[in-house]
C-alpha cells in the first residue's frame, strides 16, 4: 500500500502517531520488573534454548515469545530494557499492522484512528513494556486476520499457507489463541458458502483450522515428551484456571465482561461510551451491506464466547486481547461515521471541508490525550526489589539463607542473578542465619510469615535490620531447631 504525494497531511500524522507510540512505550520500558515477567525470565527465558521449548510446567512460558526473549537476553545481556525488547518491538509492529488491515477492511481515516487508539492504549501500552507474549499475539492475530482476507479476495493459496503459520505460532505462544483461529475459520467459512455460486470449495477453511492444529501439536511436542501432557487438561478445562461450573460462569459473567471492556477502555475513556461507538460500527457495517465484514467482527467475538460457554471458564482480560484490534477498529467506524452523518446535512462548501477536519480533530484528540497520559503526568515507579538486591549483596554472608515473600520473590531474584551470587532451592535444616523479607502492606506479622515457611521447635527472635521502601528485612537473632514444610522455595547465598 502506497501513500500519495498529494496526501501530506495524512503521511504527517501516519509518522506522528507511530513516533508518539513509540515514545509512549519507551517510557515504561525501563520500569521496575513485575512478578509475572520476571518469573517468566528466572525459570524459563534464563534457561538453555532447550530448556526453553521443552518445559511447559506453568503457562508463564508463552513459547514462541520466550524464544525472543532468550535470544536478546543472549544477544544484549541481562537488563530490563533487552529482556522486554521482543514485546516493545512487537507493540510498535502492532500499532503499523492495525493500520494496514484498517485501511484494507475500511479506509485511510479510519486505519489512522485505529492506528491512534492502540497507540494510546494503558493496556497495550503496558504489555508494550512488560516481557510477556501478548503484543506478538496481537501482532499474529492482526497479521492472520489480514492474510486470511487476502486469500478470501484473491483466492492465492500462497496467503492461507500464511495465514497457517502465522495462527499456529499464535497458539505456540499462547494456546487459548484457538479462540482466534476458531474466529477466522468460522469466518472463513461463512464467506465462501456466501459465495458457492460462486465456484467456491470449502475445503480451504477446514485445511486452514486442520493444518494450524496439527503444526501446533507438532510444535508443542518437545513440551510433551518432557513435561508430560497434564499441561494440555489444564488449558483445556479452563484458560489458565479451572473450569468453574455452569452457576458460577452464569453469575459472573456478567462482571468478567465489564472488566474485559473497561481495561480495554484504559486510557481512552468510559467503556459505556466506547461500547455505544462499537454498537454504532456494527451498525454502519449492516446498513452497508458489508456482509463479509460484519461476518468478520462478529465471529470471533462470538466464537469466542462460545468455547468460554463450553469450557465455562472466566478469563481474565488480557486472554481476550487479540480482541483489542477489532474492537478499535469498530469504535473507529462508528465514530468517523458518525461525524459523517452529522456534516452531512450541511451545505456542499461547509461540508467538504468538515468531512477533512473533523477526522483529523477526532485524531489529535485522541493523540493530545495519550501525550497527556504518558508524558505529562508523574510516574511513580519503585525501585525497592532492586534496591533490596543491592543491599542483600552488601549484607549476605556465606550460608545465609534468605526467605522472600511469595509475592516479591521473582522480582529479587531477577536483580540478584544479574550478579549471580543465589541459589533458588529448598532451605536446609541447619543453617544458622535467616533473613526474611516481606512486605508489609501484605498485613502478615513477621511471626505468621515464617511459620509460612517452617515449624520451630524452640525460641525463634527477630529484628528488623533494614526497611527499604515498602519492604522489611528481618534477621533472624535466635534460631533453634525447626522442621521445614516442603514445598517453599528459598534463596540460599553463595558468596
Amino acid at each position: 500500500m502506497e501513500f500519495k504525494i498529494r496526501d501530506k497531511p495524512h503521511v504527517f500524522l501516519f509518522i506522528l502517531i507511530l513516533v508518539l507510540s513509540t515514545g509512549f512505550r519507551l517510557v515504561y520500558l525501563d520500569q521496575p520488573m513485575k512478578y509475572d515477567e520476571a518469573y517468566t525470565f528466572n525459570q524459563f527465558a534464563s534457561r538453555t534454548l532447550f530448556y526453553v521449548v521443552s518445559d511447559y510446567h506453568a503457562p508463564n512460558n508463552q513459547i514462541f515469545h520466550t524464544i525472543f526473549v532468550h535470544l536478546s537476553y543472549s544477544l544484549f545481556g541481562k537488563d530490563e530494557i533487552f529482556v522486554r525488547l521482543p514485546s516493545f518491538l512487537f507493540g510498535i509492529l502492532s500499532v503499523l499492522g492495525i493500520y494496514f488491515l484498517a485501511r484494507k477492511l475500511f479506509d485511510k481515516n479510519v486505519a489512522l484512528l485505529s492506528m491512534v487508539l492502540l497507540s494510546v492504549s494503558q493496556f497495550f501500552i503496558g504489555y508494550s513494556a512488560e516481557a510477556r507474549g501478548y503484543t506478538l499475539t496481537v501482532f499474529l492475530a492482526i497479521m492472520t486476520v489480514y492474510f486470511v482476507n487476502e486469500a478470501l479476495r484473491t483466492e492465492k493459496f500462497k496467503f492461507w499457507i500464511i495465514s497457517t503459520v502465522l495462527a499456529s505460532l499464535s497458539m505456540y505462544t499462547i494456546p487459548s489463541m484457538l479462540y482466534l483461529v476458531f474466529g477466522i475459520f468460522v469466518w472463513a467459512l461463512f464467506i465462501k458458502i456466501n459465495r458457492l455460486g460462486k465456484n467456491q470449495k470449502l475445503k480451504k477453511p477446514f485445511l486452514f483450522l486442520l493444518l494450524s492444529i496439527i503444526i501446533t501439536i507438532l510444535l508443542y511436542v518437545p513440551a510433551l515428551i518432557y513435561t508430560g501432557t497434564g499441561w494440555i487438561l489444564f488449558v483445556m478445562g479452563g484458560v489458565y484456571g479451572a473450569s468453574v461450573g455452569l452457576g458460577r460462569f452464569i453469575s459472573g459473567f456478567p462482571p468478567m465482561t465489564a472488566n474485559v471492556l473497561e481495561t480495554f477502555s484504559l486510557g481512552l475513556t468510559h467503556y459505556a461510551v466506547l461500547l455505544i461507538f462499537v454498537l454504532l460500527g456494527y451498525y454502519f457495517l449492516y446498513r452497508e451491506k458489508s456482509f463479509d465484514r460484519l461476518i468478520l467482527f462478529l465471529s470471533l467475538p462470538i466464537t469466542t464466547l462460545l468455547i468460554i460457554i463450553i469450557q465455562s471458564t472466566l478469563p481474565p482480560a488480557r486472554i481476550f486481547i487479540f480482541l483489542l484490534p477489532l474492537f478499535y477498529m469498530l469504535i473507529s467506524k462508528g465514530i468517523l461515521d458518525a461525524a459523517d452523518l452529522v456534516v452531512s446535512s450541511r451545505k456542499a462548501f461547509s461540508k467538504h471541508h468538515l468531512e477533512r477536519i473533523i477526522p483529523l480533530l477526532i485524531i489529535l484528540a485522541f493523540l493530545v490525550q495519550g501525550i497527556y497520559a504518558n508524558f505529562l503526568i508523574e510516574k511513580d515507579f519503585s525501585h525497592d526489589n532492586e534496591e533490596v538486591a543491592k543491599w542483600l549483596k552488601a549484607n549476605l554472608e556465606p550460608g545465609d539463607n534468605i526467605l522472600v515473600h511469595c509475592c516479591e520473590d521473582q522480582q529479587i531474584l531477577f536483580y540478584m542473578g544479574k550478579e549471580s551470587y543465589y541459589k533458588y532451592e529448598n532451605l536446609e535444616s541447619n543453617v544458622s542465619r535467616i533473613l526474611i523479607v516481606i512486605n508489609p502492606e501484605h498485613k502478615k506479622p513477621v511471626e505468621e510469615f515464617v511459620k509460612m515457611g517452617f515449624e520451630t521447635r524452640g525460641a525463634t527472635e527477630y529484628e528488623m535490620v533494614e526497611r527499604i521502601g515498602r519492604i522489611s528485612i528481618y534477621r533472624s537473632t535466635k534460631l533453634e531447631n525447626f522442621v521445614y514444610i516442603p514445598g517453599l522455595k528459598w534463596i540460599s547465598a553463595r558468596r
